[in-house]
C-alpha cells in the first residue's frame, strides 16, 4: 500500500499535517505492508510531538470540538480506514485511534519505519 493510496496530492502536500513533514523519496514511493493493531495498543502510542502517551493527550489536551469528533468517528466507525505510524508515533489518524479505543475495535495502520531499512524496528505490535 503506497501514501497515494490512501491520500490525495493535496493531503500529502498540505505542510500543517504531520505526514507532510514526514515525506521524503524513500517514504513516497515505497510500498508499505498493512498491519492490524489490536485496541488495547493504542495506549502505547504517542502523538507525533511525542513526550506522552495518545490516551492521556487526549484526555488532557482534546477540545470540546475534538471530543466531538472522536465521538461521531466511534458511532460510524470506518473498519476500513488506515492510518499512518512512525514506530510508536501517530503521523496521521489521531482521532480515529481514540475512536477505535473507546469502541474497542482494531484499527489497520502502516509504518513508516518500515521504509527505512537502517532504522532500528518500531515496536512489534
Amino acid at each position: 500500500m503506497k501514501l497515494g493510496d490512501l491520500y490525495t496530492n493535496a493531503e500529502l502536500t498540505d505542510e500543517s499535517e504531520a505526514l507532510f513533514h514526514c515525506l521524503c523519496a524513500e517514504v513516497e514511493g515505497f510500498d508499505f505492508t498493512s498491519k492490524l493493531l489490536a485496541w488495547e495498543d493504542i495506549a502505547l502510542l504517542e502523538p507525533w510531538g511525542g513526550g506522552v502517551k495518545l490516551i492521556a493527550s487526549m484526555d488532557a489536551l482534546a477540545t470540546s470540538e475534538q471530543i466531538e469528533l472522536i465521538n461521531e468517528k466511534a458511532q460510524s466507525f470506518d473498519v476500513d480506514r488506515c492510518v499512518v505510524l512512525e514506530g510508536a508515533r501517530v503521523v496521521d489518524g489521531h482521532h480515529h485511534l481514540m475512536a477505535a479505543f473507546k469502541i474497542q475495535n482494531d484499527v489497520a495502520y502502516i509504518d513508516l519505519e518500515e521504509a527505512y531499512p537502517e532504522t532500528e524496528a518500531g515496536p512489534n505490535f
